[in-house]
C-alpha cells in the first residue's frame, strides 16, 4: 500500500518531467533542421495556419513527425496529393517566437496539396 502511495504521487512529477524532456528535444531538433525540413516548416508560419497536405510516403514528412515536430491529424487523405500534417506546439511557440530557425539557403516554402480546377 505504502509503494502504491508513493508511486501515485510521484507519477504527476514523472509525467512533468517526460513532457520536459520530450519538449526540449524538440527545441533541439529544430536547431538541427535541414533546408528541405524548413521549407515544410515554413509552409506553417508564411500562412498562419497549423495544418499543411503533406505526403505521407515522404522521408522529410516522416523524420519530422518521428521527431515529434508535426504530427497526422486526419486519417483520412490520398497518396497523391496527401494527408493533413499539424505542427505540435512546442513546434510551433518557438517557430514563431524565433523565426530565424527556418532561414536557410532558400526562401521557399512547401505543401504537397496540389492546386483544384474551378468550375
Amino acid at each position: 500500500v505504502l509503494i502504491g502511495g508513493v508511486k501515485w504521487a510521484w507519477s504527476p512529477f514523472g509525467r512533468m518531467f517526460r513532457r520536459r524532456k520530450r519538449n526540449e528535444g524538440i527545441r533541439q531538433r529544430l536547431l538541427r533542421l535541414t533546408e528541405a525540413e524548413k521549407q515544410l516548416l515554413r509552409y506553417y508560419v508564411a500562412h498562419g495556419t497549423r495544418t499543411n497536405t503533406l505526403r505521407v510516403d515522404d522521408g522529410v514528412v516522416q523524420g519530422l513527425a518521428a521527431g515529434g515536430i508535426i504530427y497526422r491529424a486526419a486519417s483520412m487523405g490520398n497518396l497523391v496529393e496527401g494527408f493533413a500534417f499539424n505542427i505540435g506546439d512546442v513546434a510551433w511557440d518557438v517557430v514563431n517566437s524565433d523565426p530565424a530557425i527556418l532561414m536557410g539557403t532558400t526562401d521557399v516554402y512547401r505543401t504537397d496539396q496540389r492546386e483544384r480546377q474551378r468550375w
